[in-house]
């Protein structure tokens, strides 16, 4: 995962995105 979205996470919760990454969903 390149985390380079922090804030998109966020802005993405309801998406799978934050999933993609340990940081975002783990």
């Amino acid at each position: 995962c390149r985390h380079r979205g922090n804030k998109v996470s966020f802005a993405d919760i309801g998406n799978t995105r934050r999933f993609v990454c340990c940081y975002h969903g783990w």
